[in-house]
């Protein structure tokens, strides 16, 4: 006995299979930084929150060595951030930043060590700084 299956349709199984890369996608899609930059609300929040640092291309495109990002929580804020860790490329001892993302307040905070200085973009609130603080020295001590 042989089995028949009615034809699939080119659309739907262009449809079908655009369904399923799409998904795949936005699984994976936030797990490094710079693919952030595809959200027009985090890119908008980030480039502010920047000023003129966004003339380092590094910065600007998140281009370096980095980690997955993560999520922390701000107890005091009962609101989540998502935490991103990028360095210079071939400068990471000395040029690297932490930054701080709120999608439900569409803002974002950074602290930036350059040659052994650091400063807060943003104006981060003092909880802010005190995460971006406490992430910055536990990175260092690694």
């Amino acid at each position: 006995m042989r089995l028949r299956f009615a034809p699939v349709s080119k659309t739907f199984r262009s449809i079908a299979v655009a369904h399923g890369l799409l998904l795949s996608i936005s699984a994976t899609a936030a797990d490094y930084p710079w693919t952030l930059l595809k959200s027009p609300t985090f890119k908008t929040a980030y480039f502010k929150m920047l000023g003129p640092n966004q003339n380092a291309p590094w910065l600007r495109k998140l281009h370096g060595p980095s980690a997955p990002v993560e999520y922390v929580q701000l107890v005091s804020r009962n609101e989540e951030f998502v935490l991103l860790d990028v360095c210079k490329p071939h400068d990471c001892g000395n040029t690297n930043a932490l930054i701080l993302y709120s999608e439900a307040r569409g803002a974002a905070f950074a602290l930036l060590f350059t040659d052994g200085t650091a400063k807060y973009l943003g104006s981060p609130p003092d909880d802010v700084k005190d995460t971006l603080s406490h992430h910055f020295e536990k990175r260092r001590s690694k």
